[in-house]
């Protein structure tokens, strides 16, 4: 089997893995447009098939191309059952339109986009994974899975010397580890793949929910703004698991918005989904999910009608259920919540006044990223400039949601560094631009709003 056939293969593997899923969860229903639909496949695809190889590990079964494609025959029976069941049922909606003729501006900014997506792929493809995390915590396992055909029963315990952050959560490695093994080989340079797929999910994702709220012209415009950032773009190409992990958080947030908006089921499980495999591919992510489930409570709670809160509060068992098994499996296997805070005596240490003294160093270096284009463009600048001309906006129904999650975002990085047991001038400097990408996409959704509420952009 030739390298291309094998990358093949596993794309079609991963997109009908994640096209049951969300058959499953969709009961037949007709939410998406085709495009957001394969996004959405891929995305979920690769998290429910790193989920498979640890059922596989668990059972003793080796990581093979068979024992890989099997694991997904249950989602694949299910998804055809559920829709034989509903086919009856099936439902049309707004994005079953009839398409228009796209307008000069309109060619010229699908053609920005695609230049923008060939660039993040041709940059990704020309070299292999060279940088020091992506080698270190991710590919460094992925190639140990690989060569010893699953995860090594020692692997914690014996390889913790050897390999940085054993106790990260593994979707991409495993990702990784599924890829090396449908080609048949250690290739890092189309491993690389991975990431500029991510990047294309999380554009198309995002012009799909905006394309329910705007014009296609004011989408697209806004979606441009989302694909020339540097820092989203720049971390397509380099394997860290920080674009996954704001491809996920983002898509949970954005079905959330969408059930807050539609009351249809199917977005709230997607949310949910989303929600638990933005846990599954950093720590980070489980505060970003606990950050969604948060401010929904809140906004529920703001809600004079309170119609949906039977709901919320099953979205927030689950999610309270599932930080329990996530705290319970690290707690058996010996593994800390994070590898970087172990050390806790440091954090004992400094007094509480000491803490707060770091915030103008925090702050301060915030503002080199919101004014600093190399990384962001003036993405941070616009949003600054309307939040500072529109305080009332975290009152409107429409704008709430998103407003309390990005606030709850900052307070949660915030208080990161604050019991960080790292040099904290060395933490910030080293993290905030990744953690800031995390939740860049729902910046650029928040910017769209508050543009509608202002010109009244409708969707046609």
């Amino acid at each position: 089997m030739t390298t291309i056939t094998g990358f093949i293969l596993w794309l079609v593997f991963i997109l009908v893995t994640g096209r049951s899923v969300m058959a499953i969860l969709m009961a037949g229903k007709k939410l998406f447009y085709t495009a957001e639909k394969a996004a959405l496949s891929y995305i979920i695809g690769v998290g429910m098939v790193s989920l498979e190889m640890m059922v596989l590990q668990v059972s003793g079964i080796p990581f093979t191309i068979i024992s890989l494609s099997l694991s997904s025959v249950p989602f694949i029976l299910l998804a055809v059952f559920f829709s034989r069941r509903d086919i009856s049922v099936l439902q049309t909606t707004d994005i079953d339109r009839n398409v228009s003729v796209f307008t000069p501006l309109e060619k010229f900014l699908i053609a920005a986009i695609t230049l923008e997506i060939v660039y993040a792929f041709f940059r990704a493809l020309i070299k292999p994974i060279e940088s020091y995390d992506s080698i270190a915590f991710y590919a460094f396992k992925a190639k140990i899975f690989y060569l010893a055909g699953g995860i090594p029963k020692n692997f914690i315990t014996d390889f913790k010397d050897i390999v940085p952050h054993v106790d990260y959560p593994l979707l991409l490695p495993l990702t990784e580890t599924s890829l090396y093994t449908f080609i048949g080989s250690l290739n890092d340079q189309v491993v690389k793949v991975i990431f500029p797929l991510f990047y294309l999910s999380v554009i198309t994702i995002f012009y799909s929910v905006a394309r329910r709220m705007l014009s296609r012209k004011t989408s697209l415009v806004f979606t441009f703004m989302l694909a020339s950032i540097p820092q989203l773009r720049d971390h397509a190409t380099i394997g860290y698991a920080d674009l996954p992990l704001a491809v996920f958080f983002s898509a949970s947030f954005f079905y959330l918005f969408l059930w807050m908006r539609q009351k249809k089921s199917g977005f709230l499980m997607l949310s949910f989904l989303c929600g638990m495999l933005s846990a599954w591919t950093k720590t980070e992510g489980l505060v970003l999910f606990a950050v969604n489930a948060a401010a929904l409570i809140v906004c529920v709670l703001l809600d004079s009608k309170k119609n949906r809160s039977r709901a919320v509060a099953m979205y927030t068992l689950a999610l309270i259920f599932f930080v329990g098994v996530v705290l319970v499996t690290k707690r058996f296997l010996g593994l800390p919540f994070h590898g970087d805070f172990v050390t806790t005596s440091s954090i004992k240490s400094a007094c509480f006044a000491e803490r707060i003294s770091w915030l103008p160093r925090i702050f301060y270096e915030y503002q080199r990223q919101f004014f600093g284009p190399k990384k962001w463009n003036i993405i941070w600048v616009i949003f600054i400039v309307l939040a500072a001309f529109n305080i009332r906006a975290i009152a409107r129904k429409d704008t709430m949601l998103p407003t309390i999650v990005i606030a709850f975002c900052f307070f949660s990085y915030t208080a990161i560094y604050l019991i960080t047991p790292l040099d904290v001038n060395f933490h910030v400097n080293k993290t905030i631009g990744r953690l800031l990408l995390h939740f860049v996409p729902i910046i650029v959704l928040w910017i769209a709003l508050i543009y509608k509420r202002w010109y009244g952009s409708e969707s046609t």
